[in-house]
């Protein structure tokens, strides 16, 4: 059984234009760099002339060439930064390209919607999810604010099939208004 796909496919099928993005909050230093150091280490920067701005030099350096970029957000150096990444895999399970967006308190992944999510693919990048999970117990994932998942409730649901034991925000601030699937 796949309940990735069975549940919550339409946060991945039908490409709408927009670049739905998952939120992990609520994480330490050692958790983002887990994080970061996954998606440069399994995938290749697929942004063309990704670039980091630098606070201290104020000029924007090469993301291929700053050695730890993740400990450059850490230290306030650098205020964020964002790339796509393709080739990205788990398990043996290529991924379709990812975007990584890294602040100091937590990432946030987008991608675009369409025919290049199977149920395969679903289910590793819920199994991915669910890793960096593991990784960072106090992390919390869900929908991004903006754009949000299409349906988040779904998303979760599915989620909770791979990571039953994940941390909840209590009072969530952000909600997103869910939209009904057409089957």
């Amino acid at each position: 059984m796949n309940p990735g796909w069975q549940i919550s496919k339409f946060n991945f099928t039908d490409d709408d234009g927009s670049l739905p993005s998952i939120d992990l909050s609520n994480l330490s230093g050692d958790g983002l760099r887990s994080i970061a150091t996954h998606f440069f280490n399994s995938g290749m920067i697929a942004t063309p002339d990704a670039t980091i701005y630098d606070n201290i030099s104020e000029r924007n350096l090469s993301l291929s060439e700053v050695a730890d970029p993740v400990g450059l957000v850490i230290s306030g150096r650098v205020s964020t930064f964002h790339c796509c990444f393709a080739c990205l895999s788990w398990r043996n399970v290529e991924l379709p390209t990812l975007g990584l967006f890294v602040s100091p308190d937590g990432v946030d992944i987008d991608y675009r919607m369409g025919s290049e999510w199977s149920p395969d693919s679903v289910d590793a990048f819920f199994r991915l999810i669910s890793h960096f999970i593991s990784l960072e117990p106090d992390v919390v994932v869900e929908s991004g604010e903006v754009p949000g998942l299409p349906f988040p409730g779904r998303f979760d649901e599915a989620l909770d099939h791979y990571a039953p034991n994940r941390k909840r925000r209590q009072n969530k601030s952000k909600m997103a208004t869910p939209r009904k699937p057409s089957d």
